[in-house]
C-alpha cells in the first residue's frame, strides 16, 4: 500500500470514529448530507446515494451524527407503492443553523429556501410524484461511459413565468432541471410526470399553457431559442402518451403555433434509465423518432444562469390550519404519535391524511372513488387482497369520514345459484366517496384545494345521488366489469375498468359532422327575432358528450380490445335508445377517437329478453346500413340469463347486421365479445404406433 493510499485509509477511518462518536465539528460528509436535505427536503437513503454518490455505510452514519444533533428527522410516507419507508428532513432547529448560517431571519429564511411548513405538507401530499421525480433526475446525473451530461441544479413542485404579451402566467412543473453538455451548452428540461388521476383531456391546463408560453418575446431571437424549457413527458402507459401528444398537436394546430420540443415515453420504459440514461426510449416532437434525450436539442450557447431559472412553487397556508400545523405535528406525526389526532377535525389537512394514512387504506380509498357501490369482497377482487384486510381499510376510512357506507337491498335474481346463500354483513355494505376522502384526492392529484374543478375533471360534478338513485342500474354495471375482472385474472390479462361516471365520450355536432343527433333546441335558439351574433353565425361545430353506462379496455396478448358498456333494462323509451345508439356512431366517426388512438369501438349490450335484443338490434342495423359503419362500431348484444348462464367469454352475443329475415335473435348464430376468447383449434391428432413383441 502506498503512503497516500494508506493517508487516505487513516482520514477515512477517523471520520467514521468521528461521526459514530458524535464529537468534534461536522465533516465534510455531514455538510453535504446536510446541505442535500436543505435543497431536496425528504430524500431517501438511496436518493442521498445517487446524489452524493457514495456508499450506503457513510450515508448512514452521516445521516445518524446530524440525527444526533437534533438537525434532521425521519418520516415515514407510507405510499402504497413505494419501498422505501424512511424519508428524512431537516427539523425546525436544522432550519434554524442554516438560517443563523445565511445570518437572516428564520422565518423569512424558510420560506424563502422551500423550508416553510405549508410547502413541506405539500410536498408530503404530493410524494407520489416528488419521489418518482427526483429519482429519474438523479438517474440522469449519473456518469456513465455514454452519458456524459451534467446537472448543476433541479427541483421539483417548482413553476416559471411567462409573457406572451397580451398576459402573463405561469407554468406549474412537476420537476425542472438544467443538463450541460461538455461542450459548455445547456438546456432546461421541465419534468411532466403522468399519475393518472384525471382524463388527460380533463386536464389539459398545463399542456395548453407550455404551447402558449413559445410565444414569449425572450425566446423569440434565434440564439435564445434553445432557452425556452424542453418537455419531458412520462406517461403511465402508451394509450395515455397518445393522449398528450393528441392535446399538445391540437393546441399547437389551433393556436398556429408550431410543435413544443417534447420528449415522451412511458412509465415502464423510464425504469431502464437506470442503468443506461442514454437509451432511445423517448419519442420526439422534434423528429418524430425515437431518440435518447435531448438528441435533437442543440443547446443555449448563452453563460450558464448563476440562479435556477424557475421558482420553487409557493404554497399559501390554508385558513383555519395555521395552527395545527406546526413543527411539534409534523414532528410527533412522523415518530408515530397519532393516536390523540382525530382526522375527522383536521380533514381538509392533506399533510396528516398522507402521514397517518395506512398504505392498505390509500389503495381502498382510491379504489372507493374509481369504481362506487362497491362491497369490500368485490374491492378485494380487484385488488387482489384478502376480503378481511379490505373490510379494516374500508371500515377506518368510514368512521375518518372519508368514505360513506350504504346498505342496499340485494339485485340478485331468483334463478341464480347466489339466491339462496347467506349473505354477510361485509357484502350488503356498499362503499361511496365522502367529503374528507374528496379533498385528499384532489391534493394529490395535484388540485390542491381546487376541489370543485378536481371533482368535474373526474366526472363526480353531479356527485353520487345519481348512483344512490339509481343503484339497481349501477349493480348490474358492477356485476358485468367484476366478471370480466375475474375473467382476466383466470386468463392472465389485464382490464381497465371506467365506471359510469368518468366513461363519457365526445363528438363534434353540427354542420360538418357524419351523424346528426336530433336534440330537443332551446327555446333562446329556436326564437328567430333574437339577433345572432358573427360567434354564432360562424361556428359550424358543436363538442356534445354522453355517459355510456361503463367504457373498459381488455388487453390480451399485446391487443387493445376498446368497449363500451349500455345496461338496458327495458324502461328507457326505444326512441331515446336510438337517440343514444345515434350519439355513439357520431361518437365513432369522429376524430376525436381517432386521435386517442381508439380505431375500433365494440358497443355490448346487455338487456332483459331476446325479443327487446330483436329491437334493439334492428334499430341498430338501420343505422348501420345508412351509415355504412358496421366495421368501426360493431354492437353485440345478449341477455341477462344468457350472461349468468354461460359467461362474457362465451358465444352468447348477438351481433347487429346478421339476424336473418325469417330468424329469431334467440335462434341466430352467436359470437364471441372478443376476439382473444375464441378457443384456439385443436392440433391434429397423430396416428399412434402398437409395437409387437413376439
Amino acid at each position: 500500500m502506498s503512503e497516500s493510499q494508506g493517508t487516505s485509509k487513516k482520514e477515512n477511518d477517523s471520520e467514521i470514529d468521528e461521526v459514530e462518536l458524535g464529537r468534534g465539528e461536522l465533516t465534510d460528509g455531514d455538510e453535504r448530507v446536510f446541505q442535500a436535505l436543505h435543497d431536496h427536503p425528504f430524500l431517501s437513503r438511496r436518493q442521498l446515494e445517487l446524489y452524493h454518490g457514495r456508499a450506503y455505510r457513510m450515508i448512514h452514519l452521516h445521516l445518524k451524527s446530524l440525527a444526533n444533533r437534533g438537525w434532521i428527522e425521519r418520516h415515514n410516507a407510507r405510499q402504497p407503492w413505494m419501498r422505501t419507508r424512511a424519508l428524512f428532513s431537516l427539523t425546525e432547529k436544522g432550519v434554524a443553523r442554516a438560517a443563523a448560517n445565511a445570518r437572516a431571519k428564520e422565518q423569512d429564511y424558510g420560506r424563502q429556501m422551500g423550508l416553510d411548513l405549508p410547502r413541506l405538507e405539500q410536498l408530503l401530499v404530493m410524494m407520489e410524484c416528488v419521489f418518482q421525480v427526483r429519482t429519474f433526475l438523479l438517474w440522469l446525473q449519473q456518469k456513465k461511459a455514454n452519458w456524459d451530461w451534467a446537472m448543476p441544479y433541479w427541483d421539483v413542485e417548482v413553476d416559471k413565468l411567462f409573457d406572451t404579451g397580451d398576459e402573463s402566467f405561469k407554468v406549474p412543473f412537476h420537476g425542472a432541471g438544467v443538463m450541460v453538455r461538455p461542450n459548455g451548452r445547456w438546456n432546461m428540461v421541465a419534468v411532466e410526470l403522468d399519475l393518472r388521476r384525471v382524463p388527460v383531456e380533463k386536464d389539459r391546463e398545463r399542456l395548453v399553457r407550455f404551447v402558449l408560453a413559445q410565444t414569449d418575446r425572450r425566446f423569440s431571437r434565434p440564439e435564445n431559442r434553445e432557452e425556452f424549457p424542453v418537455w419531458v413527458l412520462i406517461a403511465q402507459e402508451e394509450f395515455r402518451l397518445q393522449d398528450y401528444y393528441a392535446v399538445l398537436r391540437a393546441t399547437a394546430t389551433a393556436e398556429q403555433l408550431p410543435m413544443p420540443r417534447a420528449y415522451l415515453t412511458t412509465f415502464a420504459q423510464m425504469r431502464a434509465l437506470r442503468d443506461d440514461p442514454a437509451l432511445p426510449i423517448w419519442h420526439s416532437t422534434v423528429s418524430g423518432q425515437r431518440k435518447a434525450l435531448l438528441a435533437d436539442a442543440v443547446g443555449s450557447s448563452s453563460p450558464l444562469p448563476i440562479q435556477p431559472p424557475w421558482s420553487k412553487l409557493r404554497v399559501e397556508p390554508q385558513k383555519g390550519k395555521q395552527d395545527i400545523i406546526t413543527w411539534k405535528w409534523l414532528a410527533d406525526l412522523s415518530q408515530g404519535a397519532d393516536q390523540k389526532l382525530d382526522l375527522r377535525e383536521v380533514k381538509h389537512c392533506a399533510g396528516a391524511i398522507a402521514l397517518v394514512l395506512k398504505p392498505l387504506e390509500k389503495r381502498v380509498l382510491e379504489e372507493i372513488a374509481a369504481h362506487p357501490l362497491l362491497t369490500t369482497d368485490e374491492m378485494a377482487l380487484l385488488l387482489r387482497l384478502a376480503p378481511w384486510r379490505v373490510a379494516e381499510a374500508a371500515q377506518r376510512l368510514v368512521e375518518l369520514d372519508f368514505a360513506a357506507e350504504h346498505v342496499l337491498p340485494t339485485t340478485v335474481r331468483d334463478n341464480a345459484p347466489e339466491a339462496n346463500k347467506p349473505r354477510r354483513a361485509s357484502e350488503r355494505k356498499r362503499y361511496l366517496l365522502a367529503e374528507g376522502g374528496l379533498h385528499y384526492l384532489a391534493m394529490i392529484a395535484g388540485f390542491q384545494s381546487r376541489v370543485e374543478r378536481y371533482a368535474r375533471a373526474r366526472g363526480w360534478a353531479q356527485g353520487f345521488d345519481s348512483l344512490l338513485e339509481h343503484w339497481q342500474h349501477t349493480h348490474e354495471e358492477n356485476a358485468f366489469f367484476l366478471e370480466m375482472a375475474r375473467i382476466a385474472e383466470e386468463r392472465k390479462h389485464e382490464l381497465v375498468w371506467l365506471s359510469e361516471l368518468e366513461s363519457r365520450l365526445y363528438y363534434d355536432y353540427g354542420n360538418d359532422s357524419l351523424v346528426k343527433v336530433k336534440r330537443p333546441r332551446p327555446r333562446a335558439e329556436v326564437d328567430d327575432s333574437r339577433p345572432r351574433s358573427d360567434t354564432e353565425a360562424k361556428r359550424k361545430n358543436w363538442r356534445r358528450s354522453f355517459l355510456p353506462d361503463g367504457r373498459g379496455t381488455y388487453i390480451a396478448n399485446g391487443q387493445r380490445y376498446e368497449f363500451a358498456l349500455e345496461i338496458d333494462r327495458s324502461r328507457m323509451p326505444m326512441a331515446k335508445f336510438q337517440r343514444k345508439l345515434s350519439e355513439y356512431f357520431a361518437a365513432v366517426a369522429s376524430n376525436i377517437l381517432r386521435g386517442r388512438g381508439i380505431e375500433l369501438l365494440r358497443l355490448l349490450i346487455v338487456t332483459n329478453s331476446w325479443e327487446r335484443a330483436e329491437t334493439l338490434e334492428e334499430s341498430a342495423t338501420k343505422i348501420q346500413e345508412k351509415l355504412k359503419s358496421a366495421k368501426f362500431l360493431p354492437v353485440l348484444i345478449t341477455t341477462f340469463d344468457r350472461l349468468r348462464a354461460s359467461g362474457i367469454d362465451h358465444p352468447i352475443w348477438l351481433r347487429a347486421g346478421q339476424t336473418s329475415e325469417k330468424g329469431s335473435a334467440l335462434t341466430a348464430a352467436k359470437d364471441y365479445s372478443f376476439d382473444c376468447f375464441v378457443p384456439k383449434p385443436k392440433a391434429p391428432r397423430e396416428p399412434g404406433r402398437v409395437t409387437y413383441k413376439s
